[in-house]
C-alpha cells in the first residue's frame, strides 16, 4: 500500500508541477537540517528543548509539515478530513503515527479566518507574500501583504514559541504547532518567488500595483491582470511555471546538508533589533534578492486578457545557473537564520 501511494504522489507530482511547494521538498530539509546540524554543534540546550517540544520530529522533516497539511480538505457538509493529493511530498508519507489528524486539527481552526479563498482555505495564505519587486524591501502598506501573509504568520508563531497567545486571524494551538510552523515558513520566506512578486497587465508589461492604487488584498481573488499568482500564472514551458523554476533545487544539493553549506550557514549575520521584527527584515531581504536576480532578464507576453490573463516567459540562456547559485544562498541563510530564531525564541527573553 506505501508503495501505491508514493507511486500516486509521484504521478501527481509529475502531472501538475506547477503545484510544487516552495522549494518543495529537498530545500525545505535542507534549511531543516542546516539549522539542525548549527543547533546540536553550537547550541545543544536549544536543540534540546526542540526535541522536548517535537519528540517525534527532527527540524528536516518537521519543515515539511506545514505542506503536508495543505492537503487538508473540506467538503460541502464542512466535515475535514486529509487525503493525498495535490500538494503532497512524498515525505508526508512518513510523518509520525496520528499526525493527519494533528494537521486536520490545524487546518480546521485556520480555514475561514480570513479574506484569502484558496482551495486549502486561509492555509495557503499563510506561505508567502506578493510585494511587487520593483520595491526592493516587504512593508505591511504594499499590495500583495497581508495580516495573514508569510510574515505575519512568522510572527504569530514566534509569540506562541514564547508562550504567548496569537493574534488573529492565527488559531495556534501549542508550541509544538507554532514550531512546526516556523520550521517551514522560515525557509518559505527565503524563495524569492514566494515574498517577492512580478505584476503584468495582459500584455505583458510589468507595472506597479501600488501606482496603481490596488486594495491591499486586491490579488486574493484569483488570477486577473495584473497578479501573476507568485509567478504560478506565468508559463515557461507547456509543463513548469516561474514559481516552479524556483521550487526546484539543483539535485546535488540532496536533502541533508553538506558540511560546506553548514559552515556557511553559521556564518550569516545577526539580524539586528528584537525578534519581532527579524521575518520583515527578512522579506525585505528576500524581495531585493528577487529583484537582483529572477526578475533580471526574463521577457513576458500575454494575452491582451484582463478577464482571464495568460502570461508566458522567456528566459536568458544565463538564468539557470544564476538560479542554482541563488538558491544555494537562499538555502544557506534560511537554514543559518531558522537556527537564529530558534536560540532567540527558545532562550530565556521575554516575549518581544
Amino acid at each position: 500500500m506505501r508503495a501505491l501511494l508514493t507511486a500516486l504522489v509521484l504521478s501527481l507530482a509529475t502531472l501538475n508541477p506547477g503545484t510544487a511547494m516552495a522549494w518543495g521538498e529537498p530545500g525545505h530539509q535542507v534549511i531543516g537540517s542546516i539549522a539542525q546540524q548549527i543547533l546540536e554543534k553550537d547550541h545543544p540546550d536549544i536543540a534540546s528543548q526542540v526535541k522536548q517540544i517535537l519528540p517525534e520530529f527532527d527540524l528536516p522533516l518537521a519543515s515539511t509539515w506545514a505542506d503536508c497539511a495543505r492537503d487538508v480538505h473540506k467538503d460541502a457538509s464542512g466535515t475535514f478530513s486529509y487525503a493525498t493529493g495535490r500538494y503532497t511530498p512524498n515525505i508526508c508519507l512518513s510523518m509520525p503515527a496520528g499526525e493527519t489528524q494533528h494537521m486536520i486539527d490545524y487546518a480546521s481552526r485556520n480555514w475561514d479566518n480570513c479574506v484569502y479563498t484558496a482551495s486549502e482555505g486561509c492555509l495557503g495564505a499563510y506561505h508567502f507574500a506578493d510585494a511587487a519587486y520593483q520595491h526592493g524591501n516587504y512593508s505591511r502598506t504594499y499590495v500583495g501583504t497581508s495580516e495573514h501573509d508569510i510574515v505575519s504568520a512568522i510572527n504569530a508563531a514566534i509569540i506562541v514559541l514564547q508562550g504567548g497567545t496569537a493574534p488573529e486571524p492565527f488559531s495556534i494551538a501549542s508550541k509544538r504547532e507554532a514550531l512546526l510552523m516556523l520550521a517551514h515558513f522560515v525557509g518559505d520566506l527565503h524563495q524569492p518567488l514566494h515574498v517577492g512578486a512580478v505584476y503584468l497587465d495582459p500584455n505583458g508589461s510589468v507595472v506597479d500595483p501600488d501606482a496603481q492604487g490596488l486594495a491591499l488584498n486586491y490579488c486574493e481573488g484569483g488570477v486577473q491582470a495584473p497578479c501573476t499568482e507568485g509567478g504560478n500564472a506565468i508559463a515557461t514551458s507547456r509543463s513548469e511555471n516561474l514559481h516552479h523554476v524556483w521550487d526546484t533545487i539543483p539535485a546535488a544539493l540532496g536533502t541533508s546538508a553538506s558540511a560546506d553549506l553548514v559552515s556557511a550557514a553559521e556564518a550569516v549575520p545577526a539580524t539586528d533589533g528584537p525578534v519581532s521584527g527579524w521575518a520583515a527584515a527578512w522579506a525585505s531581504d528576500t524581495v531585493n534578492e528577487a529583484a537582483t536576480t529572477a526578475f533580471q532578464g526574463p521577457a513576458y507576453a500575454g494575452n491582451s486578457d484582463s478577464a482571464h490573463p495568460k502570461w508566458t516567459v522567456t528566459l536568458p540562456a544565463t538564468y539557470a545557473s544564476m538560479r542554482d547559485a541563488e538558491q544555494r544562498q537562499q538555502l544557506i541563510k534560511g537554514g543559518g537564520r531558522l537556527a537564529q530564531l530558534l536560540v532567540a525564541a527558545l532562550s530565556a527573553q521575554p516575549i518581544q
